[in-house]
């Protein structure tokens, strides 16, 4: 195959996840949190890094610290979030999941997973074996790059 049909195809179908998560993500009773997909992105990323700082947080998401503020004070209004300070630097605040947010954050992983097994399942056996083989090697080779998961 081609490189450039290779790259068309990895960029369309990173376009297109990224919209059936968006539907998926608004069409079953994830939408009954009042998340964003964003808000869940944090959520999710807060998870990964258990306790963080602002810095580590606005890092990871690709914002500013503004924009993760502002991201973070709705989420903690919410009950998802806990903010502390450090108690050796008053100047570092560290954010975490409150046992809300970690459930919420367990029950939207477990309706994601189950949305994408069942369109996985669509596929035979073989197109299923093809599909993990390669994800697997993409995403071995772009694990040294910036991902973390």
């Amino acid at each position: 195959m081609p490189n450039e049909e290779m790259t068309h195809l990895i960029h369309s179908f990173f376009i297109c996840f990224g919209s059936w998560m968006r539907y998926q993500f608004k069409s079953q009773s994830i939408g009954d949190y009042n998340l964003s997909v964003s808000q869940f992105k944090v959520l999710y990323s807060i998870k990964n890094l258990k306790i963080c700082n602002m810095s580590n947080l606005s890092d990871e998401m690709e914002v500013s610290k503004g924009t993760m503020t502002t991201t973070l004070n709705k989420l903690v209004e919410d009950g998802f979030v806990k903010r502390s300070s450090s108690p050796k630097d008053r100047r570092t605040v560290y954010v975490e999941l409150t046992d809300k947010g970690q459930w919420v954050v367990k029950e939207l992983e477990e309706q994601l997973q189950i949305s994408l097994l069942k369109t996985i399942q669509q596929l035979n056996v073989q197109q299923q074996d093809e599909i993990l083989a390669g994800l697997s090697a993409l995403n071995q080779i772009f694990k040294d790059k910036k991902c973390r998961y």
